[in-house]
């Protein structure tokens, strides 16, 4: 199945845990200035303060959110992740999903899904 959406935690959609004020420090850590956070329309930032639970909730309901933002079936949905857990989670939800392992590693893993 072809790649329709990008399921970030570290653009597409961003499904982070977190709460809304937490929103220009995560810009911060990645180095996303605001021309860049545009990227995310603001129904497509899932924030765990939005949503009631965590990525960690048994219903998995950040997951659910997140694809239903994206607008595509989870298969279709590239997720990543620096926890592997996480990613682990991701992967039983039917996420296509990685482990974040630095930007290199990152735009591989893009252009292995014709994203980059």
């Amino acid at each position: 199945m072809a790649t329709r959406a990008v399921v970030l935690d570290v653009g597409g959609v961003l499904a982070h845990n977190m709460w809304e004020p937490m929103l220009d420090d995560l810009a911060q850590r990645y180095h996303l200035g605001r021309e860049e956070m545009r990227f995310f329309s603001p129904q497509n930032i899932i924030l765990s303060s939005r949503i009631g639970a965590p990525k960690e909730s048994p219903r998995l309901e950040m997951f659910r959110a997140a694809v239903a933002a994206a607008g595509a079936p989870a298969p279709a949905c590239f997720y990543v992740d620096d926890r592997p857990a996480i990613v682990e989670r991701a992967l039983a939800f039917g996420l296509d999903a990685v482990l974040f392992r630095g930007p290199d590693a990152f735009a591989d893993e893009l252009r292995k899904r014709a994203l980059l």
